[in-house]
């Protein structure tokens, strides 16, 4: 089966724990990804994160504080995990697109109308597919909630 190769795009506390969900799903006959880098502007926040990756799956990736380069230099990836402050989701997302980066981007998706609409657009221009990360959709207690 191939793997998506996939990069950590913001390595702060939710970035972490994006980490760990990726974790949870290489113990699955369903996991298709591969972390192949995590990027972040904070290169403290990206070593921290590598430690993790190192304890959880046995290899540090590497680290990187720039997107374009990190595309430059893995030029089989295939998509990142966009796990940014909220305000900077449009311009790391659109950036990733026009990279030929597929996207999956940790909600809120944009901060406005418009931002989402740049993202929607960014990724359809360049062909490549944009979801949203939204776990709680299939949580029990949501799902309870719910009815």
């Amino acid at each position: 089966m191939t793997k998506i190769k996939i990069a950590v795009v913001g390595c702060g506390g939710m970035g972490t724990r994006h980490l760990y969900g990726l974790k949870e799903l290489t113990g699955t006959p369903f996991c298709r990804v591969e972390l192949a880098a995590l990027c972040d502007i904070n290169v403290d926040n990206g070593e921290r994160a590598a430690g993790e990756v190192e304890s959880l799956f046995g290899f540090r990736p590497p680290v990187y504080t720039d997107l374009a380069e990190m595309a430059r230099e893995i030029p089989d990836l295939d998509a990142v995990d966009v796990v940014t402050d909220p305000s900077f989701h449009h311009d790391v997302v659109c950036q990733a697109a026009s990279l030929g980066l597929h996207v999956m981007v940790e909600k809120p998706f944009g901060m406005t109308v418009r931002t989402c609409r740049m993202m929607a657009e960014a990724a359809a221009s360049n062909g490549k597919l944009i979801s949203v990360a939204e776990n709680y959709r299939r949580d029990p207690s949501a799902r309870l909630a719910n009815h």
